[in-house]
């Protein structure tokens, strides 16, 4: 693949046969996962059920049908009982629940058809991104579908020279490399696609919603009221299974409409109207589905309070900025004055951002890696001025005649970065879960860096190929890393390694005793996280006291979470422990060989006579809870 052969226009080609390669590699991940994890896993070590910590959510969702809505987080005290549609309130969990339903039909079990169905998924959100690039930027169609799907910072080479120094097994090695693993190598909402292709409800309504975008673009240069109505109706089916993808889709759209001039303005208008209503309605769905059940509201606007991490974001898009920073100055004077206004605004709040972030890690004496988020809760609204001096400088800069056809993207891209990074209001702003913004982040930047890198070929050939060759090498990398040693377990044992807690796929033999003994006994369970998310797993129908999935229960799930993380804290008081488990009900207490805790916690253990040992094997240890003795 050359050069010159990704610098060609996509517009009406057929699809080359690399990107179909990629497209089908990366799609292919998933189901290889699950298959590793389920077939093979190592001598001693007995497969959960379970990829990442929120295959909690994925596995009991797919069952819920055949399970009619068993709950195995709804505590005793639930009004509700452990079986209630509502513990099901949100859209996503009802895709899953149809995923099961197919899986059942075509008889696969429920962790190897996931892993299927992630990759088909996978495989039609990279297809429609592929679309969605030869229809709106056909010039660059090629590249910057190569810097979206394999283009990457530094975090997996990063990984691998801190194992190369021995730097793996430093006791506090997780906590200080998090910064550089978080947007590249753990799964979840972030710029890179691999990283989506764990969550269906990510991939589905991304792919769904990339298809209006494309129908939108082609439906304007020919103003056809069909492709118009089409797109509508996908946003509005995008908004119904994810509303966050379907409002941050929707803007993108309306920025497109506003800044295509060439597209009669009537036709605009009613496609904007149309791309509003569908977003109203698939978001009054959406709400009317979710607000079922006010605890599961509480529990996601308690756990999702995260902005970007500026730092973080800035490792991960190394190789992008320098491409961005060149096109976004070519650009903005063809952007309409309105354009111009929010455009310098964004790019006005976002230098005094930056400079405010390194002047409060300076004078708090951070490492800037870290700190990341008590700097944005200080420094977003003071970077609104930053925001009107930008303004300011749009009202007075001359604008070029000629119309930028990417005037929109530039927007899409600065408009958004703004967003995911913000805590404004003092972290008011964070409820909205801003840093969900990435995910759909991803496509403005690699187009706006794909535009940048073009440019750079034609005056700054080395420059560019090095930043093009850096994105591509260090994409590869991060994404090999992400796949075999954070969503897989390369080289691991069971509970065993760095980040061992994003990897609850394979306990040891031990733990699957102890499970098989809490199995063929009845009564509600109590374990560290992320155990307790590998019992309801393992064990059919066992209530648990706490998991990831508890924000689908009845209890908040955050002062439970600290509620259990505190009953198994060396320093915690007997009569706090006591309290704990007559409330919820506990029949036993487990502490797993696979994520052993301290010796002296299991000392306590033994020697409080509200504690019966049942079993041990290994460092595992189940007790059951005999109530009326010493608080």
């Amino acid at each position: 693949m050359s050069k010159s052969s990704l610098l060609q226009s996509a517009s009406t080609e057929r699809t080359p046969p690399w990107v179909w390669v990629v497209i089908v590699a990366i799609a292919s991940i998933e189901p290889a996962l699950h298959l590793w994890i389920d077939v093979f896993p190592p001598e001693g070590a007995v497969s959960t059920g379970l990829h990442v910590p929120d295959s909690a959510f994925f596995v009991h969702s797919m069952a819920m049908f055949e399970t009619g809505f068993y709950m195995p987080y709804a505590s005793c005290q639930s009004e509700w009982g452990d079986r209630y549609i509502g513990f099901f309130s949100a859209t996503g969990y009802w895709l899953y629940g149809v995923v099961g339903q197919l899986g059942s039909l075509v008889g696969l079990g429920h962790f190897l058809w996931l892993g299927i169905a992630n990759g088909l998924c996978g495989f039609a959100y990279l297809y429609v991104t592929w679309r969605f690039l030869q229809v709106a930027v056909p010039q660059v169609a090629r590249l910057a579908f190569l810097l979206f799907a394999l283009g990457g910072g530094p975090g997996g080479l990063l990984y691998l020279a801190a194992g190369a120094f021995g730097l793996h097994s430093h006791e506090d090695f997780d906590r200080l490399f998090y910064p550089f693993a978080m947007y590249e190598l753990i799964e979840g909402p972030n710029l890179s696609p691999v990283l989506h292709m764990t969550r269906l409800y990510y991939t589905v309504p991304l792919a769904i919603g990339i298809g209006g975008l494309t129908a939108l673009i082609k439906g304007a240069a020919i103003a056809c009221p069909r492709h118009m109505g089409f797109s509508a109706f996908l946003i509005f089916v995008c908004t119904v299974l994810h509303i966050r993808n379907g409002a941050f889709l929707t803007v993108a759209g309306l920025l497109f409409l506003w800044q295509q001039t060439p597209t009669p303005a009537s036709f605009r208008i009613r496609s904007a109207i149309a791309w509003i209503v569908a977003l109203a309605a698939g978001g009054a769905i959406y709400m009317a589905v979710i607000l079922q059940h006010p605890t599961v509201t509480q529990n996601t606007f308690d756990t999702v309070r995260q902005s970007a991490w500026l730092v973080p974001l800035l490792l991960a898009s190394t190789f992008y900025i320098i491409p961005v920073v060149v096109q976004t100055r070519t650009e903005l004077s063809g952007v309409s004055r309105l354009g111009q206004l929010g455009a310098f605004a964004a790019i006005g709040y976002l230098s005094v951002f930056v400079l405010g972030f390194a002047v409060h890690q300076i004078i708090q004496g951070n490492v800037p890696v870290y700190g990341n988020a008590a700097a944005a809760r200080v420094v977003s609204d003071f970077a609104i001025v930053g925001a009107i001096l930008g303004i300011g400088v749009a009202w007075w800069r001359p604008r070029s005649g000629a119309q930028s056809p990417h005037g929109w993207i530039i927007l899409w891209l600065l408009l958004f970065t703004c967003g995911s990074i913000s805590a404004f209001g003092q972290g008011w702003y964070l409820q909205f879960a801003p840093q969900r913004l990435m995910a759909v982040l991803g496509i403005p930047l690699s187009i706006v860096a794909a535009l940048g890198l073009q440019s750079m070929f034609r005056t700054r050939v080395e420059l560019a190929r090095l930043h093009l060759a850096g994105a591509v090498i260090c994409g590869l990398v991060s994404i090999a890393v992400a796949s075999l040693c954070f969503q897989g377990s390369f080289g691991r044992e069971p509970g065993e390694g760095v980040y061992a807690e994003f990897r609850p796929h394979w306990v040891t033999k031990n733990d699957a005793e102890l499970t098989y003994l809490v199995s063929i006994n009845a009564g509600t369970m109590l374990a560290p996280p992320p155990f307790g998310d590998i019992v309801a797993a393992t064990v059919p129908l066992r209530p648990v006291v706490y998991g990831l999935p508890s924000i689908q229960a009845d209890q908040l799930a955050v002062p439970l979470e600290a509620d259990v993380r505190r009953f198994f804290a060396l320093d915690t008081p007997s009569d706090f422990r006591a309290d704990f488990l007559k409330r919820f009900c506990v029949t036993w207490v487990y502490c797993p060989d696979t994520f052993p805790v301290d010796p002296a916690l299991i000392a306590q253990f033994d020697a409080w006579d509200w504690l019966t040992l049942e079993m041990s094997r290994g460092e595992g240890r189940v007790w059951l809870v005999t109530p009326g003795g010493t608080p």
